[in-house]
């Protein structure tokens, strides 16, 4: 409708109420109202439309910074956490081995390393494995050891019946040696190392209980057993160059 038809109609409703007409404009030319219930509809629309205007100003915002607002609920704050917990790979606990020197020797430089390793693992099939209930009093199993692909060693499982396995090593260790070429006298006449010298892995033969599992008393007497036929063959190797060889043959 036009302002004069508008105006016709205010007249006609203030000739039958008897009362003056009551212009309030709102937000524009062409909008007018008369009555108090009007004037409430108006009220209410204002807020409806304020709302409206903040709401979308507000979602707006959001698109363009892409911030969360405090408005939101906190699970959808929390939500990134929770997905990148779920995705986090899994962690393992790492609990190194306490293993516990039983008895070491150093072995002079010259004896070959290789040899003597394979002599004692050749000597520990046939005594120890073959036949660890007569030399040690319980089943044994012997598995070579090996370091960066050479032979430095061998391992011993003691299997008593009814008791957790026992492994016990005996392997050479990480420090080196020095080898020289030759021994020759001093001017007071006491042996010297002469000539070149050379580096050798391995300076004392170590006997060694592998993990933290308890051994029980028939296990230590077998343990105990294979340490003294040990020491024996390394005394053969001393004397005679083979863990097989002694004064009877």
């Amino acid at each position: 409708p036009t302002d004069a038809t508008l105006s016709s109609r205010i007249e006609s409703l203030s000739s039958i109420t008897n009362t003056p007409p009551r212009i309030h404009p709102w937000n524009g030319p062409h909008t007018w109202c008369t009555d108090s219930s009007s004037r409430i509809n108006l009220s209410m629309n204002r807020s409806i439309i304020s709302h409206v205007a903040y709401t979308m100003h507000t979602m707006h915002a959001r698109i363009t910074t892409g911030t969360l607002s405090t408005t939101q609920p906190k699970c959808i704050a929390t939500r990134t956490p929770l997905r990148s917990a779920l995705l986090r790979p899994a962690t393992r606990s790492v609990v190194a081995r306490a293993d516990k020197l039983i008895s070491k020797v150093e072995i002079p430089a010259f004896i070959p390393r290789d040899d003597i390793s394979d002599q004692l693992l050749r000597w520990a099939l046939i005594d120890v494995q073959d036949q660890g209930v007569a030399n040690c009093g319980c089943p044994c199993k012997v598995s070579p050891h090996h370091v960066d692909g050479q032979l430095m060693g061998f391992t011993v499982e003691f299997m008593t019946s009814g008791e957790a396995p026992t492994e016990v090593r005996v392997a050479f260790d990480a420090e080196s040696t020095t080898k020289h070429e030759w021994v020759g006298r001093g001017s007071d006449g006491m042996p010297t190392l002469e000539g070149k010298q050379e580096s050798v892995d391995g300076k004392h033969l170590a006997v060694t209980k592998l993990g933290e599992v308890p051994v029980p008393d028939t296990t230590k007497a077998s343990i105990r057993a294979f340490c003294e036929q040990l020491m024996s063959s390394i005394n053969k190797y001393y004397a005679f160059g083979s863990c097989f060889v002694d004064d009877a043959t």
